[in-house]
């Protein structure tokens, strides 16, 4: 896009940031729309995987059933 009179680096910065911002902002409405539609056994699987994941986290050690979930999470979810 060619300059025009009076245009400066600094107001084509702006508008890129601008249009960024929105851009951000779009992707943030689409994704939260689809979250909405997705089935509710998809949402509580999610759920129930970050609770998992979670309670790994507040272990001290992790225990080797702990990895073969993941192992079996990790699978399932990639398709």
């Amino acid at each position: 896009m060619p300059r025009r009179p009076g245009d400066s680096p600094v107001t084509g910065a702006a508008a890129s940031a601008k249009l960024a911002g929105m851009l951000t902002i779009l992707e943030a409405i689409v994704g939260a729309l689809l979250a909405a539609l997705r089935p509710r056994a998809s949402l509580v699987a999610e759920n129930l995987v970050l609770r998992q994941q979670l309670a790994i986290l507040r272990r001290a050690r992790p225990r080797p059933m702990d990895c073969a979930v993941w192992v079996v999470v990790s699978s399932v979810w990639s398709r």
